[in-house]
């Protein structure tokens, strides 16, 4: 959590990573932490690994209509052009908290598990001129 301050941007790279998700968070009722989400993304997706898991959340939900700068609307079209999962949360009454931190666990499960899939075609390991080593057969029961 670097806050969105700039001078922890030189140290940020090293969090991101070993990163397997990341939370990108901007306030509803302030444009301006709206307007650096692509700088963020970018951040996120330069130092982290191929298959990141990044997801956007509006915090300040409960807010008013007239203290709002980011519609809802707005921040769900800039998480669909960033191909990221997009929910507004308000960490002072708790709304949608735990959700969001379900959602993120829960793509993080579905792509290790296709991940495994993936690598299940190549059961063997090839040690050499010597024997292959069947990795579907257990060593004990």
């Amino acid at each position: 959590d670097t806050a969105g301050q700039e001078r922890f941007s030189t140290i940020a790279g090293a969090y991101y990573r070993g990163a397997d998700g990341i939370i990108v968070i901007y306030d509803v009722t302030q444009a301006s932490t709206f307007d650096h989400i692509d700088y963020w993304i970018s951040e996120a997706t330069r130092f982290a690994k191929e298959k990141i898991v990044l997801m956007l959340i509006g915090n300040k939900c409960d807010c008013s209509q007239e203290e709002r700068e980011i519609s809802f609307e707005q921040g769900s079209a800039q998480a669909q052009k960033n191909s990221m999962k997009f929910l507004e949360t308000s960490s002072k009454e708790s709304t949608n908290v735990e959700d969001a931190f379900r959602t993120i666990a829960n793509d993080l499960i579905q792509q290790r598990s296709s991940f495994l899939v993936s690598n299940e075609a190549n059961t063997s390991i090839d040690v050499g001129n010597r024997q292959s080593l069947d990795r579907s057969k257990k060593c004990c029961k």
